[in-house]
């Protein structure tokens, strides 16, 4: 009975595995009607990491699913943030901030591949860091252009992911989104808030992301005193050459 037993639930934890993969496959191919055997790869990599770590490693099933699905996440914003690589600069090596960026020079299959993948695992457990990362993300890749971008959405998945797992860069990141849905004021309190992490002392994207709210308030004079302080803090010369140029404008 016993061994009756767990052939049963090892049966049951494949027809898992596979059903994840399946899935995926599913939703790739209602989306585009074309089967990706790209993307059911990398589902293939979460599924042997939930194998492994159950079979192998003798970690709780639902554990490793859990874990599988962390993977899967990661994968999915590695792909998402990717898409992007060949827009994030210029012919002369300048950088191109993201409202800016020419989307058509995006990897627009690398983002179907990513979108796909966190839309079939979002549903399956309660998504973690990663999931909410590739989500953001996906929100991003996914706007016809900067103006169309879905900031509330954005705003509420960073609220979640704060409250998951903070962190000084999700804290700062989340002023960003909290500029562009409640106003350069609002997000101001919060940068100040924020800074008053020790994490974040003396961090170049607090002063570029202060310089940019007083910018957008009209407060050019205290605005370049900090996209300056921002240039002069920086270790990337591309990034360096853009705030001086904001600077200096």
């Amino acid at each position: 009975m016993k061994d009756f037993l767990q052939f049963v639930f090892n049966g049951l934890s494949l027809g898992s595995i596979y059903a994840l993969l399946a899935l995926g496959f599913v939703v790739i191919f209602k989306a585009t009607e074309v089967v990706n055997f790209a993307h059911g790869s990398i589902l293939a990599l979460g599924a042997y990491a939930i194998s492994r770590f159950s079979f192998n490693s003798h970690i709780n099933f639902y554990l490793s699913v859990l874990l599988g699905m962390a993977i899967a996440g990661l994968l999915a914003l590695m792909l998402l943030t990717d898409a992007r690589r060949g827009a994030r600069s210029g012919p002369d090596g300048s950088l191109v901030p993201l409202a800016e960026q020419d989307r058509r020079r995006w990897d627009r299959a690398a983002i179907a591949e990513g979108v796909a993948i966190i839309e079939s695992t979002l549903p399956v457990a309660k998504p973690g860091p990663y999931q909410l990362q590739a989500a953001i993300a996906a929100v991003h890749d996914e706007a016809a252009d900067a103006e169309g971008t879905d900031w509330p959405q954005i705003l509420a998945l960073y609220d979640v992911l704060a409250a998951l797992a903070p962190g000084p860069m999700v804290a700062l990141n989340r002023t960003v989104a909290i500029a562009m849905v409640r106003g350069p004021a609002a997000a101001l309190a919060e940068l100040n808030d924020a800074a008053a992490d020790p994490a974040l002392s003396g961090h170049h994207r607090v002063d570029a992301v202060r310089a940019h709210l007083l910018d957008e308030l009209g407060d050019r004079d205290a605005a370049r005193e900090y996209y300056l302080r921002a240039a002069q803090r920086t270790r990337s010369l591309p990034e360096r050459r853009y705030l001086l140029g904001r600077a200096t404008r």
